[in-house]
């Protein structure tokens, strides 16, 4: 079995250009991690599943990005 630094050392190893599918990839995978919601859960355990995809500086400038100061590309 592959331990996780033996995976980032092959990451390191990937051309630039295949990046943004390989992250698109790992997201799927993190996806499948993520425990089943159901309806004996709590609202926190709930809310705890849930996941954004947001530029690094997201919940910096959240204001920024919600009055449409800054885009998300």
């Amino acid at each position: 079995m592959m331990t996780r630094e033996a995976v980032k050392s092959e990451i390191d190893l990937v051309e630039e250009r295949y990046l943004d599918e390989l992250r698109g990839i790992i997201q799927y995978f993190q996806q499948l991690s993520q425990p089943a919601i159901t309806e004996e859960m709590s609202l926190w355990d709930k809310l705890r599943t849930v996941r954004i995809q947001a530029p690094a500086d997201f919940s910096e400038n959240f204001e920024a990005y919600l009055n449409g100061d800054k885009t998300i590309d």
